[in-house]
């Protein structure tokens, strides 16, 4: 799905005129769990996910 919204980003901004584009996606997973005398009291896991788009249009 993320590399869908970023090639249709990177085409529509070559379309209003960029003259140059790229897309970044990136993610990052990390848990933690927490114990308790010996025993876990909760755990998480978190999921990050992100997109950065960098264009140029008339070299600036």
């Amino acid at each position: 799905m993320e590399e869908g919204l970023a090639l249709f980003s990177v085409q529509h901004a070559s379309k209003l005129g960029a003259n140059h584009v790229d897309a970044g996606l990136e993610g990052h997973y990390d848990g933690l769990i927490t114990v308790a005398d010996g025993k876990v009291q909760h755990g998480v896991i978190n999921r990050r996910r992100g997109m950065g788009i960098r264009a140029s249009v008339n070299g600036a």
